[in-house]
């Protein structure tokens, strides 16, 4: 919508805002470029109601207006606005979180294929972007050793499925608080303010500052070194051999003490 036909609602800043009530219902509302201006509303679906997935399916605002009753006047109000335009629909889905991103040697996932997040920390785009450059980065290392394919996709493995692994820990954290809060059985006032309360307290931002060339290069460092030990140097000129030292290397402890290292030292610590 017009971010001018906002500008004349009392009480909407012109700020990333959500507006929380509970069960998961919320409205975001966001300044955009220009004079574009951002409402989603978030809605939870009953069996009944639920429809195969689709993406950005034009929807009528209209039919969801009264699930937005209890909220305050300036809410209604842009909601009201925002049902005279046009409205796209877009599904809540992902799929399962998986233990590895890549298989067979010669398949890895990205982006979306790689980890579950339904947007939680609206930074999708750049998960895949990280995905990306960590593939590109460990194919090219693997080509310069003259190594196969399978260790380029192990070391990409090695790297980003333990990151996803630890943004799965926060969300299952932000999911323990909203049932401990359903159970609470607190009134809507009180359940709305502890929900912003205890999911403020637990949010963390360090996957905002993830430094993900920093976490490569030290990983593509850690293998150089690992390379160098006599043990494997001595074994060098066969590339069968070669292969599968380094496979070996990268799966077992000395691959999770190099990330453990990278996790306490690098990316992450500094921004909570």
């Amino acid at each position: 919508m017009r971010k001018s036909a906002v500008g004349s609602i009392n009480g909407i800043p012109l700020a990333p805002t959500f507006w929380k009530h509970v069960s998961g219902l919320y409205v975001f509302t966001c300044p955009l470029g220009n004079d574009d201006f951002e409402v989603t509303a978030r809605i939870r679906r009953s069996a009944e109601e639920v429809k195969p997935v689709g993406w950005a399916r034009p929807f009528d605002l209209h039919d969801l207006l009264h699930k937005y009753d209890d909220f305050c006047e300036p809410v209604r109000q842009v909601l009201r606005v925002a049902a005279k335009g046009p409205t796209q629909e877009f599904a809540l889905f992902s799929g399962p979180r998986l233990e590895t991103i890549v298989a067979a040697g010669n398949i890895a996932l990205v982006g979306d294929a790689s980890h579950a997040l339904l947007g939680n920390f609206g930074s999708g785009a750049g998960f895949a972007f990280e995905d990306v450059h960590t593939l590109t980065r460990c194919l090219e290392w693997a080509y310069s050793k003259n190594m196969r394919l399978s260790v380029a996709l192990e070391m990409y493995d090695t790297i980003r499925s333990p990151h996803y692994e630890r943004i799965y820990k926060v969300i299952d954290n932000f999911k323990k608080i909203k049932a401990n809060l359903l159970e609470e059985e607190l009134g809507i006032d009180d359940e709305i303010s502890e929900r912003v309360r205890r999911i403020s307290l637990a949010s963390e931002s360090w996957m905002f500052y993830y430094n993900i060339d920093l976490v490569v290069e030290q990983t593509l460092h850690q293998a150089v070194a690992c390379l160098a030990d006599d043990s494997v140097m001595n074994n060098l000129d066969d590339t069968n051999c070669r292969d599968a030292t380094v496979t070996t290397l990268f799966s077992n402890e000395e691959l999770g003490l190099c990330h453990d290292h990278l996790d306490h030292k690098l990316p992450y610590g500094k921004h909570n």
